[in-house]
């Protein structure tokens, strides 16, 4: 379906109700945004929300054993739905009536790179007695109810059939996810293939410059795996005139780089639709995983004209924007190395000039605004500098990941960062962490209090093991992301989407024989960290936040941002 169709997600709740059912557990998404509220307006649906997927589907099972009745479980889309499996095996094996009902990317979003998608409409296999998805596309108007009503009585006569058991409906939405759109987006994308062997051929190399060199263009260097080297890219970079927007998952972001115009702060200047027009590029080098950032992905959307070179390898090429262009295939290094080498023309320097004093600009205000009050801005920014070569930092995904991608400046000291934005799930960053830790080194980890809750299991790992950990904690008492998201304005925000935990931290560290340490100013922070740096165990750091007072920094940064980004591009003419 082209957007969110109420008419169809109201059918969808009359038809559970319709079948028995009386509960629903849902826990907190973008994605399944629409259909939570759905579920949560509907008059007879008791609903609950619950921060983790798997406890709340081992809690839906409980429900249904015990009142006798089918119960639909809603999760957002990829490792959430996952994180269901253990539960259905169990409602499977115990024929207990579970509806599972997993919010989905659309078709076109699959293959392509995009955050938070996995292969859905079979998620769990046989254990499962069926599997449904809908909203097919190309059904006029109400048929969209109807058929979401055939479908959902199919479902649930099935799950309480002989044998009884679980059932899988799944949701795959397009944006915009709170509006009815007013066209489906229509994509054509032809691409032109490269070489298939590590170091391209001299025809490759001639066929990609041929649409790179001269040119005013852009390099997105976006998540690259922990065993390719990125510094190729640069060499390109410098080798092309053009300035390289890196993520800080590319392990580009720090340390050094002569001669190579990296852009940081482009997650703040292209919010600004004048900054994106001034700023837009000839033609677009990927490379790497889809970013982080949402203002760059935007881009490259709103871009999808702007032809564009992949450096890719059999795993694919990420570009959620379904451009056109040439795909050489290959490793990084070599094929990087082998275009640098036969770069011979070159735009006005004038061109990359532009984007750095953006960025340049763009960091004068994040470092005014984040140089005194503590919060999760300067929380993450504040980390850059106390961390040294050796100490990695691990990413917790929603807004952590989302926070240092912005403030962090490029340059300083090498600080290796990970994070699991494969599928950008929230579940098992403590533990990924302490398995950076177990390689012998000693993270920092920084995640946010929905997440940590998430994976509370981890702290006995770290204390069986002995393993050094410091985190950073963001305490928010819910999850913040969802402040910054059209569902804020919903009446249900708080229940639906925030869910607010109230869980206090000192007694939970202290139960997992941890120090625990709250600061409340950006010097508190920067001195506990710097107190914490050689202390052995878990060390946890809770940085408390105001969801509202958040929201409201973050949006005066974005706007302050984009007024200083804009006011740097007055100083080149539109002819550059």
């Amino acid at each position: 379906m082209a957007s969110a169709d109420h008419a169809a997600l109201t059918a969808l709740a009359d038809a559970l109700c319709a079948g028995g059912v009386e509960s629903v557990c849902l826990a907190p998404g973008s994605r399944s945004g629409p259909v939570a509220l759905a579920l949560s307006r509907h008059p007879r649906l008791v609903v609950t929300t619950h921060l983790d997927e798997r406890s709340m589907g081992y809690f839906a099972l409980g429900l249904a054993k015990q009142s006798r009745r089918p119960v639909a479980v809603l999760t957002t889309s990829g490792t959430a739905a996952a994180n269901l499996l253990p539960a259905v095996a169990e409602a499977g094996h115990a024929q207990v009536p579970l509806v599972v009902l997993t919010a989905d990317r659309p078709p076109e979003a699959h293959g392509v790179g995009a955050p938070q998608t996995i292969s859905q409409s079979r998620l769990f296999g046989d254990q499962v007695l069926g599997a449904w998805e809908i909203f097919a596309d190309g059904l006029p108007g109400d048929d969209h109810g109807l058929f979401a009503s055939f479908v959902t009585a199919k479902a649930l006569a099935v799950a309480q059939g002989a044998p009884m058991g679980p059932v899988q409906i799944n949701l795959p939405l397009r944006e915009p996810l709170f509006a009815q759109a007013s066209s489906v987006v229509e994509t054509s994308a032809q691409v032109l293939w490269g070489s298939a062997v590590s170091t391209p051929t001299a025809t490759t190399v001639a066929a990609a410059l041929g649409r790179l060199a001269g040119r005013r263009g852009l390099i997105v260097a976006g998540p690259l795996p922990s065993q390719v080297d990125g510094r190729p890219l640069l060499a390109l970079a410098r080798a092309l005139g053009w300035p390289i927007a890196v993520d800080p998952l590319s392990q580009l972001r720090t340390g050094p780089a002569p001669g190579a115009f990296r852009i940081a702060h482009y997650d703040l200047f292209l919010r600004q639709p004048g900054v994106r027009q001034r700023l837009r590029p000839e033609v677009l080098l990927l490379a790497g995983g889809a970013p982080v950032s949402a203002a760059l992905l935007r881009c490259l959307v709103e871009w999808k004209d702007v032809p564009r070179v992949w450096l890719a390898d059999a795993t694919g090429w990420p570009d959620p924007g379904l451009g056109e262009g040439l795909v050489v295939m290959g490793e990084l290094g070599p094929t990087a190395q082998a275009l640098a080498k036969r770069v011979r023309a070159r735009p006005s320097a004038r061109w990359a000039e532009r984007w750095q004093a953006v960025d340049q600009a763009t960091w004068q205000v994040v470092r005014s605004q984040c140089r005194t009050a503590l919060g999760e801005l300067s929380a993450a920014l504040a980390l850059k500098g106390v961390l040294g070569a050796g100490r990695p930092l691990v990413v917790g995904n929603s807004m952590p990941i989302r926070d240092l991608d912005a403030t962090w400046p490029s340059g300083g000291r090498p600080v290796e960062i990970f994070a699991n934005r494969g599928v950008s799930g929230i579940d098992g960053v403590t533990s990924m962490a302490l398995g950076v830790a177990s390689a012998g080194t000693r993270p920092t980890l920084l995640i946010g209090d929905v997440s940590f809750l998430h994976d509370q299991s981890a702290l006995l790992t770290a204390r069986r093991l002995g393993l050094p950990l410091r985190v950073v904690l963001i305490q928010n008492d819910g999850g913040g992301i969802f402040s910054m998201l059209p569902q804020a304005a919903a009446p249900e925000f708080e229940t639906v989407f925030a869910t607010p935990h109230g869980q206090s931290f000192p007694e939970l560290i202290a139960a997992w024989g941890g120090r625990f340490r709250q600061v409340r100013t950006l010097a508190g922070l920067r001195q506990a960290l710097n107190a914490s740096e050689a202390e052995p165990g878990l060390r946890v750091i809770e940085v408390k936040s105001d969801r509202a007072a958040n929201l409201a920094i973050h949006q005066a940064l974005w706007q302050e941002a984009g007024t200083a980004a804009l006011a740097a591009l007055r100083e080149f003419s539109d002819g550059v």
